[in-house]
């Protein structure tokens, strides 16, 4: 397979001259950047992370960067997407890894706790209506996440199929099953009914995760839910209180809650624990 080497955008190029002795992680996307720099802001002074456009792109980036800089601490946290849990680990496991694995489906999915989001309901809901307790919460979640299973399983194979076919948009319906299968159709090039069947075993796997949160986390794609979440929790509450809004509060609320152990594996044990 031939190896990309992408030259370095002006911004990552400015970041490096004044890197000084940080490690830099390429991340896939600016909520990515955003969520792990802020997480980290104290130890600033130690690692900076950098937003790329997704995952061929990091990977790329990383590569040039290394090859150029070689004196620079580098490294990539990628999203898990559809990975298993072997290819998580794997690079836990390798001493030699640069580049690690989320293991959630993406940044999102870390924000998305049951107790933080009933906490930033009780807050904004104040005597207005009585906020959702954790437990609640936490089966509104899966519930989404089961709703959102048809989605996963045509974007999933999406994936599988190749050809460089975007995902289904944000905002796409996911209530309406006979649009999702047409869709599908069209873009795998078969029939309805071919696609019917390939959606339905890709639902059948993902089915068994989605019994308890931790695992569905795994598997659904937390933009997805995160935004499925604001539209039953606060779409219709006060004026400007946008989505970018309910996505500050919940990251602020788990930094102040305590950051999640296999986000601190990668970053403080692999990546600041690394000795150039």
């Amino acid at each position: 397979m031939t190896q990309i080497v992408k030259e370095l955008p002006e911004k990552l190029v400015r970041l490096l001259a004044r890197l000084g002795g940080r490690s830099i992680v390429l991340v896939e996307g600016e909520s990515d950047e955003t969520v792990f720099n802020d997480w980290y802001l104290e130890r600033q002074a130690d690692v900076t992370f950098f937003a790329t456009s997704g995952k061929d792109d990091l990977v790329a980036l990383l590569r040039t960067v290394t090859a150029q800089r070689p004196d620079v601490s580098a490294f990539g946290i990628r999203d898990r997407d559809f990975k298993s849990d072997a290819e998580v680990q794997a690079s836990l496991d390798d001493p030699s890894a640069k580049v690690f694995l989320l293991r959630r489906y993406a940044i999102e999915n870390y924000l998305l706790e049951p107790a933080a989001i009933s906490e930033e309901l009780r807050q904004h809901y104040k005597q207005k209506r009585p906020a959702p307790d954790a437990a609640q919460v936490e089966q509104d979640l899966l519930g989404l996440c089961r709703k959102l299973s048809g989605v996963m399983a045509v974007n999933w194979e999406f994936v599988v199929s190749g050809g460089g076919i975007n995902h289904l948009s944000l905002g796409f319906p996911v209530d309406d099953r006979q649009r999702l299968i047409q869709v599908a159709a069209k873009s795998l090039g078969c029939d309805e009914a071919e696609a019917e069947q390939r959606v339905s075993a890709r639902e059948a796997l993902l089915e068994p995760k989605l019994n308890t949160l931790a695992e569905a986390h795994t598997c659904v794609n937390g933009k997805r839910l995160l935004h499925q979440t604001f539209l039953i929790y606060i779409q219709n509450g006060p004026q400007g209180f946008d989505e970018e809004h309910f996505f500050d509060l919940l990251r602020r609320e788990i930094k102040r809650r305590g950051l999640p152990a296999d986000v601190r594996a990668i970053i403080e044990d692999r990546i600041l624990g690394f000795a150039l």
